[in-house]
């Protein structure tokens, strides 16, 4: 989130006339929101590019989209962790945390149609 945070910033404002840096808002409230964010703000036109599968649009995007798919896939070349090599120590379980943000990506990639 902190990748997409002048998006969310943006979206927020749009859609929901809210400022974040001078409200105060509830965890709980902000998830909400977010998730209810529409496709039409700018974090959900980026969304949408980042999640396109199809070759073909894919192939038509102009230089604004393949440099926010680049700089999306670099940015999770460089968070994902790796798959363990064979013979290597099984990594710790994912905290509630982890599992809660992939929720919350799940349901924007749905709400904003990804494929």
């Amino acid at each position: 989130m902190i990748f997409d945070k002048a998006l969310i910033e943006a979206s927020f404002a749009m859609q929901y006339g809210i400022r974040l840096a001078r409200e105060d808002i509830a965890f709980g409230e902000y998830c909400r929101l977010l998730s209810g964010l529409m496709a039409d703000t700018p974090l959900g036109r980026v969304v949408a590019i980042r999640a396109e599968k199809d070759g073909a649009k894919i192939k038509g995007f102009g230089e604004y989209e393949r440099e926010v798919r680049r700089r999306w896939r670099e940015f999770e070349r460089r968070t994902t962790p790796s798959a363990p090599r064979a013979g290597a120590a099984t990594p710790p379980p994912e905290g509630n945390w982890a599992r809660d943000i992939g929720k919350l990506q799940d349901s924007l990639e749905e709400a904003f149609g990804a494929r």
